[in-house]
């Protein structure tokens, strides 16, 4: 499964945060001169000495590079940003080419704005003019959100917080249009001291928590990011152009976050597919106690988490479709779970002409998710439309697909986010972040289109319910997971 990173250093968000990558960067007159993977950007007319670059670093490893440049206007700034991140993802290396362009007022809000994310031939934008933010996946369709002020887009929040006095707490409100987030950082502001990592340079010291996520920044008396530092050792460390373009690629593969995001278990669990009951002791921050709380209620005793799957005896089908008004928002279509769709609702008719139950259906959906979906990394967020086309992708897309689909077919289904156990990913057997959806068949039923289950096995521990808006809260245990294995069944 894909995460959100999100601000500067959970992988740069400029104006507008999108799924996996937001960077910062602005465009020159030519090509530069360099040897990484940067001479693949066409670069704009957009020069200036007051052009800010950084390299972004995951350890050792440069993954990409960032540049800004910020203009005064008679009604306020004008801000274009340009980026690259080159990534691993399951074994396959991905280059994320990003631009941004914003109109702000005096108050650094967004009166216009537009963000365009590349990779693989797939295109994402997200443009706001006032109070409408619109979005779309390149295909000609778009969402549109409603905010009730002009947004103020969090890669500018560090301007604001360079007028702050030492010590003070300030909460500031941020939109992120990529998953339709609106929510508030509570930023520590703190003094001046030397930047690690450039030396005779001090800069302000702010930390905040991002989702539960720590995350440390330093900047300069402008309000400029000097060094950002946060989920999974990365670093966005602000260098002088041809550094920040050149210096330290890697001459291997790019780091693969799947492997350094996972989630590692005492011992190997056997039979791991064809589980129904597991009990892991799963170690963690606080914001892990919360969300299996949440989740799992009593099943969830403050170190230890017992998985159960439904049995056949538990599992109970219905006419279709559901008719209890309780599960309606279960049925119902969301940005990006295109249930009302022309060509979903046609593929769930054709698909399901012969079936009038629920639990036929649903099994039927999740053989043909799996059986006509190619397993492959995507960056960018999973449209299930887009899925529909294109048929491809990793475990967000089965999920967004088959959510959609089961919707429109009148079950009621909802998307599971967390971790889930396999020994066929880079060690001999870890858990790794994925996605899932859950139907309703008299109780919830977890599913697996990307595995090929129904239900899904015991070893699929939820941390997060809903769509990427929710999904955003697993930024606070994204690499500060380990497990135990109690007992598997």
């Amino acid at each position: 499964m894909r995460w959100l990173l999100r601000h500067k250093i959970l992988v740069l968000e400029a104006t507008a945060a999108v799924a996996f990558v937001v960077l910062a960067a602005v465009a020159l007159t030519s090509t530069p001169p360099v040897t990484g993977p940067s001479a693949a950007i066409d670069w704009e007319e957009m020069e200036g000495e007051d052009t800010l670059w950084s390299g972004v670093y995951l350890g050792e490893d440069k993954i990409g590079f960032s540049s800004n440049r910020t203009l005064s206007t008679p009604d306020g700034h004008r801000s274009i940003d340009r980026g690259f991140l080159r990534l691993g993802s399951m074994g396959q290396e991905r280059e994320i080419h990003t631009i941004a362009q914003a109109e702000l007022d005096p108050q650094f809000r967004a009166q216009r704005f537009s963000f365009e994310m590349q990779t693989e031939g797939t295109v994402f934008r997200a443009s706001g003019e006032g109070t409408t933010v619109r979005y779309s996946l390149g295909d000609g369709s778009e969402e549109v959100l409603e905010v009730p002020e002009l947004p103020l887009l969090s890669s500018y929040h560090p301007r604001l917080l360079a007028q702050a006095q030492v010590g003070e707490v300030l909460e500031l409100p941020y939109l992120d249009p990529s998953t339709m987030t609106r929510d508030v950082i509570r930023y520590n502001v703190g003094a001046p001291e030397p930047v690690p990592g450039l030396e005779g340079i001090s800069g302000r010291h702010i930390r905040y928590s991002l989702k539960g996520a720590d995350v440390n920044v330093w900047i300069d008396e402008q309000g400029h990011s000097l060094r950002e530092e946060g989920l999974l050792g990365m670093v966005v460390l602000r260098e002088p152009r041809e550094a920040a373009l050149t210096r330290g690629w890697s001459s291997g593969s790019a780091p693969d976050i799947v492997a350094l995001s996972a989630v590692p278990v005492d011992k190997p669990i056997k039979g791991a597919r064809q589980s129904k009951v597991m009990v892991l002791k799963l170690n963690g921050p606080e914001a892990l106690g919360t969300m299996l709380t949440a989740l799992h209620g009593d099943a969830w005793d403050g170190t230890n988490i017992g998985i159960r799957i439904p049995g056949p005896d538990e599992i109970k089908t219905y006419p279709l479709p559901a008719i209890d008004e309780a599960y309606a928002p279960y049925l119902a279509a969301e940005p990006l779970l295109e249930t009302e769709d022309e060509d979903i609702v046609n593929a769930v008719n054709g698909l399901l002409s012969d079936i009038t139950d629920a639990e036929t259906a649903a099994r039927r959906l999740a053989d043909w998710v799996f059986a006509e979906v190619e397993k492959v990394p995507v960056v960018a967020p999973p449209s299930a439309r887009r899925v529909l086309e294109t048929r491809r992708g990793d475990c967000n897309e089965h999920t967004a697909l088959y959510t959609a689909m089961a919707r429109a077919a009148g079950i009621p289904t909802r998307v599971a986010a967390g971790i889930v156990y396999t020994d066929t990913l880079f060690s001999s057997g870890s858990f790794y972040y994925h996605a899932w959806p859950e139907v309703w068949l008299g109780t919830w039923v977890p599913v697996d289109p990307t595995f090929g289950q129904f239900p899904a096995d015991a070893t699929h521990v939820k941390l997060v319910e809903g769509g990427l808006e929710k999904q955003t809260e697993l930024i606070g245990v994204i690499g500060a997971l380990s497990a135990e294995l109690v007992e598997v069944r």
